[in-house]
């Protein structure tokens, strides 16, 4: 983990907060590996970068390595996520299909919104969340 983890989290979700969404780009689960790769110093999602350019492209990888697994295998999941966790949002909960990724910023979970920019919801209903710090 890097020392100053909060200050360099901190600025990747600034910068986020008006950053175009573009698939293989500026998406949820890219958004979430650059959190936690501000957070850790390591590249979670260096496979997938550059991989997919549309939502077919993305959904036809998550349909070989669905993100509950992927992060199972990396992190250990937590009832209780901490600040800069990962958390999985169901589809439902954010009109869509597939479900999406976001990251623990205390009581809520910003996420990066299909408009552009983020998006910020509470953190609870059937999300589950990974500890990035103790995992």
């Amino acid at each position: 983990m890097i020392e100053d983890w909060p200050e360099r989290m901190n600025a990747v979700i600034e910068e986020a907060r008006d950053k175009p969404f573009a698939w293989g780009e500026h998406d949820c689960c890219l958004f979430a590996a650059d959190v936690v790769q501000a957070i850790t110093g390591k590249d979670y999602a260096k496979e997938y970068r550059g991989k997919y350019k549309t939502m077919r492209g993305a959904y036809k990888l998550l349909k070989k390595k669905p993100l509950a697994k992927v992060l199972d295998s990396r992190f250990k999941r937590t009832p209780f996520p901490n600040r800069g966790d990962v958390v999985l949002i169901p589809g439902s909960m954010v009109g869509s299909v597939q479900d999406a990724l976001g990251i623990c910023i205390g009581v809520k979970v910003a996420l990066v919104s299909e408009g552009g920019g983020l998006d910020f919801m509470p953190y609870g209903g059937d999300m589950k969340a990974w500890s990035v710090r103790n995992g």
